[in-house]
């Protein structure tokens, strides 16, 4: 039953006119309240600038604009939120606005209240009083029970206000902003505003290398000053000005004396003065080391080294990695070289130091440039006049290679093995050792005599097996060695002289015939001798006239002289007569 009770009143449209006005009433409410909060903030916000500006606040003054308007500020916005929600507004409040405003009501809406939920009126009653309640309410809005007259003239009132600041804070010569800084931070210290107005200092904070002369720029807004200058103070001296010249109307601008030291400065113009900016003196950008490790190729199995001087002496293919610390954090940097090449450094996070990575191929000078991180006033410095270091290198020099035997010349026969001594060496490994022969200008293959792998080969031998090659009486044999070393990809190539090997034939057999000289003399067996003996004439000097030579015709005589059968038969005949 009580639901139904329920449903029924929720389903009265009277009572849900009612509901949806006195809802509006409280939105209009809360409304109403916070426009008088914006008004009271803007009111006093106006009023504290003008004491700035009249009175020059002072802390103590600032404080108490402070508490006053931080206290008015929260009790408003309290009661314009809070009021709406505990103010009980019933129906029948509700009904009696309606009607006072709408005298053409007569009571309909209060009588229907009243007598709605009587049990002693019947029924009938109750359900005509409704319809003409309904009909009564209607048309009606929240204009029945809200004045919107009066939000039009309060809004007025808060833009009268807000206009007259604005108008004020462009008529003022005096910062308004500045104002309103110092009124709701009342314990900074915040310079108060004037006429003369600094709207420019370049470049405010100072990052100076030692012994440079900064300039300073100054603009200038609001009442014009007769002079500009800055007052500098350092570690050993106080309040030195620096006048500025004005170069255009609101602009000055100045420089400053050689700065050795730290120190600050601020500008004063008028009645102003700026805040007070640092002045940070740097060392001039240098490097103060450089550190070379130097990674020789790996077939040369030199060891890598450290050296600290800037200069090194390598072995081309050498690679360089470089650590330059400098006395300013680097930004960037890279290494020139005197050839034109250019090599990009990296930065060390966390250290003043430049790394990178290079090969050497040919000797070089180069230098270390770099630019400084940018500091908080957006200056960065280099380095203008580097310290020049030389990498010498060093080329990979070709083995040596010399032949210590046989002699050039050598008369062998075909079957014979000959002895081929030598030494070769190199500058870091000789890889192979190899000889190279042509036989009367037709070349034969390559034979590898030796794979030492070592620097330095003393007085090693080569066993050479003529018969191995097709050879004839008469041939000449030109031979030499060439030594390799161990460089990859292109090994470089010593070789030795050229020397010659004469082919003769086999040793002729012992000939039986007469024992006494005459019948040697008359056989032709003293032919050789007698060359024998015309050879030593000429070592001794004289002359073929004196030493004619005797023809002899004997059907045996060996060959003319100058053949390779005139030399090593002759020889064996010689010792058989002897």
């Amino acid at each position: 039953m009580a639901g139904a009770h329920n449903r029924r009143r929720t389903g009265d449209p009277v009572l849900l006119k009612i509901d949806s006005i006195r809802r509006s009433v409280a939105f209009w409410t809360i409304g109403w309240g916070y426009l008088w909060v914006v008004l009271i903030v803007a009111t006093m916000i106006f009023a504290g600038v003008l004491l700035d500006h009249a009175f020059v606040l002072q802390k103590w003054g600032r404080l108490a604009f402070f508490r006053a308007f931080t206290l008015s500020l929260s009790g408003a916005a309290l009661v314009a939120t809070l009021f709406p929600l505990v103010r009980r507004m019933g129906r029948l409040y509700v009904a009696r606005q309606m009607e006072t405003q709408r005298p053409e009501l007569r009571n309909a809406l209060i009588s229907y209240l009243q007598c709605r939920d009587d049990a002693a009126t019947p029924r009938e009653l109750k359900v005509l009083m409704g319809r003409k309640a309904e009909r009564s309410i209607r048309a009606l809005d929240t204009s029945v029970v809200v004045d919107p007259g009066r939000y039009v003239r309060l809004s007025l009132v808060l833009c009268v206000v807000v206009l007259a600041f604005l108008a004020y804070l462009l008529l003022s010569p005096k910062s308004a902003v500045v104002s309103v800084q110092r009124l709701l931070s009342p314990r900074a210290d915040i310079l108060p505003p004037t006429g003369t107005r600094l709207t420019e200092i370049d470049p405010g904070e100072m990052y100076v290398i030692a012994g440079d002369e900064p300039r300073l720029k100054v603009r200038v807004g609001g009442v014009p000053p007769d002079t500009v200058h800055a007052v500098w103070d350092g570690v050993s001296f106080a309040d030195r000005r620096i006048l500025l010249a004005e170069k255009e109307r609101g602009r000055w601008e100045g420089g400053f004396p050689p700065v050795l030291e730290d120190g600050s400065y601020h500008v004063a113009a008028g009645d102003t003065r700026s805040d007070l900016f640092g002045i940070t003196v740097l060392p001039r950008p240098a490097v103060v080391q450089v550190r070379l490790t130097l990674s020789p190729p790996a077939y040369t199995g030199l060891p890598a080294r450290t050296v600290d001087d800037g200069n090194a002496a390598v072995v081309s293919g050498t690679v360089v990695g470089l650590r330059a610390q400098t006395n300013l954090p680097p930004q960037i940097g890279h290494l020139q070289f005197d050839s034109g090449r250019r090599i990009w450094l990296a930065p060390v996070e966390g250290e003043s130091v430049l790394t990178g990575r290079f090969p050497v191929l040919r000797s070089d000078a180069y230098s270390v440039h770099f630019e400084s991180i940018r500091y908080p006033n957006g200056a960065s410095f280099e380095n203008l006049s580097p310290v020049k270091f030389r990498i010498t290198c060093r080329e990979d020099a070709a083995p040596v290679v010399k032949l210590l035997a046989p002699p050039d010349g050598l008369e062998v026969r075909p079957s014979e093995t000959v002895e081929v001594t030598y030494t070769a060496h190199d500058d870091f490994r000789v890889a192979r050792v190899r000889l190279r022969y042509s036989v009367n200008g037709l070349v034969g293959p390559v034979v590898t005599i030796a794979e030492p792998r070592v620097r330095r080969l003393e007085e090693a031998a080569h066993w050479w097996d003529l018969s191995a090659i097709s050879l004839r009486p008469g041939t000449v044999l030109t031979y030499y060695l060439e030594a390799e070393d161990n460089r990859p990809n292109v090994p470089q190539v010593g070789r030795s002289e050229t020397r010659h090997i004469v082919i003769v034939g086999p040793k002729p057999e012992p000939e039986k015939g007469p024992t006494r000289p005459a019948e040697r003399a008359e056989a032709g067996e003293g032919a050789p001798r007698e060359r024998q003996r015309r050879r030593e004439e000429a070592r001794r000097g004289e002359t073929a006239q004196e030493a004619g030579p005797r023809e002899v015709t004997s059907p045996e005589a060996p060959p003319r002289e100058g053949s390779p059968e005139d030399g090593q038969a002759g020889r064996e005949r010689q010792r058989s007569l002897e």
